[in-house]
């Protein structure tokens, strides 16, 4: 072995231990379903709408959260967040 440590931690896989810790702490979450096609494409259609109307979306991550939170009813995307 060499001064970098065993090759997982090089890689960035966790230990099992330590796996297992995050995956309890994230099952306190409630999880969705990502929407599939459908969703992308109305992201999509958002993407090109603030486009329009000359905002810039950071990344293609957050109008795909807002278009799902927009569809679910769920809370408003923020100001921030495109």
């Amino acid at each position: 072995m060499d001064s970098e440590g065993p090759r997982s931690e090089r890689s960035g896989s966790l230990p099992a231990a330590d796996a297992a810790r995050v995956l309890r702490y994230q099952r306190r979450f409630e999880s969705f379903e990502s929407g599939g096609v459908e969703l992308a494409v109305e992201a999509g259609r958002n993407y090109g709408l603030l486009r329009t109307r000359g905002r810039t979306v950071r990344k293609t991550i957050d109008c795909l959260i807002a278009t799902f939170c927009l569809v679910q009813d769920g809370p408003r995307p923020r100001r921030s967040w495109l």
